[in-house]
């Protein structure tokens, strides 16, 4: 199976990744098509058979499209990246991901972004410092956990894009909603302070769910991308914010997409980017199954990945904001 891959490359879902690389970057600026050597019979660029012999046929007046050097990314869990393992991005995984063509690095992590304080890296994951009754004699040391500087220096290692997780769960938990944003305002400030250009913003992380610090309706929700976003861009107009909605599993004719348009209905001013949380195949994967279906499709939609980017653009501009992307 070929699947895209980063900065013009595209990348066989397979063990022959490394041995087929430049027969596909041949590939990719141009539109072309893999034949079978063997009676000409047309030869599937998706077929698991890597070993039969194939000839690239290339029209060089028919430009093929661009891909995102941020098409690849993976989430780091902070307080689950010790500095045995990242070694200011030299370590076994940051090698890896090297290899792999990382684009984006995602973090503090998921759930434990809504009790992230940067400050304070205690590495307890889901327990808040706000919490009157938390412990800090259980804090982790500081060589168990990823810090911000870490974070940074790996994204500088890598050359990869940061992509940061403002805590906005805190504030609204123990009402401290003004100090979440100052905390916040700090982060930006400090970015800017290390040389850190950091563009991508994600406020919280699935806000919808019970296993959150806070669970937020979707207008708490819309009410903090408000004041958080608006402090922010105050700070750095050029930031964009990706605020993260309720994905939905069956055909969107049937779903209940109630979260995600009120949300966009009372916060798409500010909102660049709707980020949906996909699981593909909860419950089920199997590698024989990844490579059989193409495209991917998401739970029971019968919509592609790139179907739901379309729904989503759509959808928001049915509301009033045709910019947002997803």
């Amino acid at each position: 199976m070929v699947s895209p891959g980063v900065d013009g490359k595209m990348n066989y879902k397979n063990q022959y990744m490394k041995r087929s690389r430049l027969l596909v970057l041949i590939f990719l600026p141009v539109a072309g098509l893999f034949q079978n050597c063997r009676g000409g019979v047309p030869f599937s660029v998706y077929s698991a058979d890597t070993t039969a012999p194939c000839v690239v046929i290339l029209d060089a007046s028919r430009q093929g499209g661009s891909i995102s050097p941020m098409l690849m990314g993976f989430n780091i869990v902070y307080n689950n990246a010790p500095d045995s393992v990242w070694r200011k991005g030299r370590g076994k995984i940051p090698l890896l991901l090297q290899q792999l063509g990382v684009g984006v690095l995602r973090y503090p992590g998921g759930t434990v972004t809504t009790f992230y304080h940067w400050e304070h890296p205690s590495g307890q994951g889901h327990k808040d410092r706000w919490d009157p009754s938390y412990d800090a004699l259980k804090d982790k040391s500081p060589s168990r956990v990823m810090d911000l500087d870490e974070y940074i220096g790996v994204c500088q290692e890598l050359h990869t894009q940061p992509l940061i997780g403002i805590n906005m769960g805190s504030g609204m938990k123990y009402d401290r909603v003004s100090e979440g944003i100052r905390e916040t305002l700090r982060l930006l400030k400090y970015c800017r302070q290390k040389g850190a250009a950091v563009k991508y913003f994600y406020l919280g992380n699935e806000p919808y769910q019970r296993d959150a610090n806070y669970t937020f309706t979707p207008e708490d929700y819309a009410e903090m991308v408000n004041r958080y976003a608006a402090a922010m861009k105050n700070f750095d107009h050029g930031i964009k914010i990706i605020v993260n909605t309720k994905p939905f599993w069956r055909n969107p004719s049937s779903a209940d997409l109630s979260y995600t348009k009120t949300l966009i209905l009372k916060a798409g001013k500010n909102i660049d980017f709707i980020d949906v949380h996909d699981y593909w195949a909860w419950g089920h994967a199997t590698y024989a199954l990844w490579q059989s279906e193409i495209p991917m499709e998401i739970g029971a939609t019968g919509i592609s990945y790139k179907g739901q980017r379309k729904f989503y653009r759509a959808l928001a501009a049915s509301l009033g904001y045709p910019g947002i992307e997803m």
